[in-house]
């Protein structure tokens, strides 16, 4: 019997809050688990809490820098949603 995969595990970190949850809709829709941060501490902590597979986040936060997560928790993927 063949089992399905584990869905990824996502942190989107953006502080604009309506994008934010824009992209947990669209990604838990394509049937991954998402969870949302709106800072750097917030998503510190919550890659404390769980590991993730993915971090989409903006470049510019109000505590740092969106690079600074990826260099600090070996996420090298990282996606940068421009603001319109």
């Amino acid at each position: 019997m063949m089992t399905s995969p584990e869905p990824g595990r996502v942190l989107v970190v953006d502080d604009d809050r309506d994008t934010a949850q824009l992209l947990r809709r669209l990604l838990e829709r394509r049937g991954f688990v998402v969870r949302v941060a709106h800072s750097v501490a917030m998503a510190l902590d919550a890659v404390e809490e769980a590991p993730i597979d993915l971090l989409v986040s903006d470049l510019r936060l109000p505590d740092g820098d969106g690079c600074d997560l990826a260099y600090f928790h070996s996420v090298y993927l990282l996606i940068d949603i421009p603001a319109r």
